[in-house]
């Protein structure tokens, strides 16, 4: 299949966003793995809104592509967005007061950002439906569970090995 130039000029674009601008070099993959783990921890989901067919369902895939990265484009960042939920899960058990000053402070960001981020990831749906439309995050269940490798499997015990017979014998 022949890409046009368009595509391969968005593909560039997306390739580009994906690194935000950095040389390959540049980049500490230790930190982008910690980024990856934090997305993973952390789901987006667009509620309210009618997807039907597969171009719709392809938009909403994309409108939660784009609300995530306004979410953590505001808050600073996917592990941000990740130490956001943890401070609203700890702020529905105990009092705001007795949250730390940067916990208040991420839920402050949190609230401010809440609704220009709707904003942009609703982009371009359709208006009368995604008006009652709304981004759900919510924490996954895997961002507490370091998995560890397999433990290697001790060795089989092989068979004695048969050594073959003499020449002279098989005559």
């Amino acid at each position: 299949m022949k890409r046009t130039r368009e595509e391969i000029y968005r593909a560039l674009a997306a390739a580009h966003a994906e690194r935000k601008g950095r040389l390959i070099a540049d980049i500490d993959y230790g930190l982008e793995e910690e980024d990856l783990q934090a997305r993973r921890a952390v789901s987006v989901r667009l509620r309210s809104f009618d997807a039907r067919g597969e171009r719709m369902v392809n938009e909403v895939a994309a409108a939660e592509r784009r609300f995530r990265i306004a979410f953590e484009r505001a808050l600073g960042g996917p592990q941000a967005v990740l130490a956001a939920m943890h401070a609203s899960e700890a702020a529905r058990e105990t009092p705001l007061e007795e949250l730390s000053a940067a916990e208040q402070a991420l839920l402050k960001r949190w609230a401010g950002a809440a609704g220009k981020t709707r904003a942009e990831g609703l982009e371009g749906l359709d208006p009368v439906t995604s008006s009652v439309a709304w981004f759900e995050v919510r924490l996954g269940r895997c961002e507490a569970r370091v998995m560890a490798p397999p433990a290697a499997e001790p060795p089989r015990p092989q068979p004695p090995a048969v050594a073959p017979p003499d020449q002279g014998e098989l005559f």
